[in-house]
């Protein structure tokens, strides 16, 4: 591992940055699609933004099982995320609690943890580092933590991906969890939620 002082710092209020993150990751999976604005870290080894680090740094801790996919286990990241949570950052896609990834470049869903019909919560969490909540293929969501709808797009997901998604969804009580870390802002998407191809020409 690198010397600390080659490192970037974390939050700078280690206690109060981490519960607020905490706050807001809850906020964005209880109103699944619905962007929440969030304060990341003040600098992160590129490539993992600074909003998908705070959400890192909130969520792994030396328990935890977290794969990174390409870039995101190269250039620096590793050294930063270890030090910073003492999470094992070794697992197998398979197996992991946590997977950090980037947009274009997302594992196969299907490959990730889904949990048991005993133990549904023993499931992944995906962390996608995005660049916004404006562009891309739209969706509309249902389900819990929605009155009705909810129109949804993510910058850099196409069909391919909202169709794994539905598939994910299909397997309710089972599957994994979604968590957009864009710039400013964090949504979430969890397997509850049902994914709907939004209609054509709608407003």
């Amino acid at each position: 591992m690198r010397p600390a002082v080659d490192l970037a710092p974390g939050f700078a209020e280690p206690v109060h940055g981490a519960q607020r993150t905490f706050r807001d990751l809850l906020s964005a999976l209880a109103c699944p699609g619905a962007p929440v604005e969030t304060a990341g870290v003040d600098a992160a080894p590129a490539p993992l933004s600074p909003t998908l680090a705070a959400a890192a740094l909130t969520l792994l801790d030396h328990e935890t099982r977290v794969a990174l996919c390409p870039p995101l286990d190269r250039a620096g990241v590793p050294d930063y995320l270890a030090f910073h949570t003492g999470a094992d950052l070794g697992a197998a896609l398979g197996e992991a609690d946590f997977v950090l990834a980037a947009a274009d470049a997302l594992p196969d869903i299907a490959a990730l943890k889904v949990g048991t019909a005993e133990y549904p919560d023993r499931s992944a969490t995906l962390l996608i580092g995005v660049d916004g909540f404006a562009g891309g293929e739209r969706v509309t969501l249902s389900g819990p933590g929605i009155e009705e709808t909810r129109d949804f797009a993510v910058d850099g997901l196409d069909a391919a991906f909202w169709a794994a998604a539905r598939r994910n969804h299909a397997r309710y009580p089972l599957g994994v969890d979604f968590i957009f870390c864009g710039p400013g802002a964090v949504a979430g998407l969890p397997r509850s939620a049902a994914i709907a191809a939004r209609a054509s020409g709608a407003g």
